[in-house]
């Protein structure tokens, strides 16, 4: 897992943002970004958001659409930061990191 993730609006955000979260571990993980929410599409199309926490088995790999909503209304020059970690195991050695996004 990287202690830091660096997302460019102008660039990487132009079709959307996916997260491709893969555990190669013997152990269920979960992944939580504070701050951050999934977009999850209905049934008749509509898309609703929730806070991003998703649990990934051992050996899975899942797809997570992120919505970008909240960055549409940023400035030009602003960064935003949002800590990311494993909820389920959080006394474990590795802490977490950094996802941040920048013009």
């Amino acid at each position: 897992m990287p202690q830091e993730v660096v997302i460019h609006r102008s660039t990487e955000m132009q079709d959307g943002l996916v997260f491709v979260l893969e555990n190669p571990t013997d152990r269920t993980h979960a992944f939580a970004a504070n701050g951050l929410f999934e977009e999850i599409m209905g049934a008749r199309g509509e898309v609703t958001r929730k806070p991003l926490r998703v649990n990934v088995t051992s050996d899975d790999v899942v797809r997570i659409e992120i919505s970008t909503a909240q960055f549409e209304r940023l400035t030009d020059e602003a960064v935003e930061e949002f800590p990311f970690f494993c909820p389920l195991h959080t006394g474990d050695a590795h802490l977490g990191g950094t996802i941040r996004v920048v013009p």
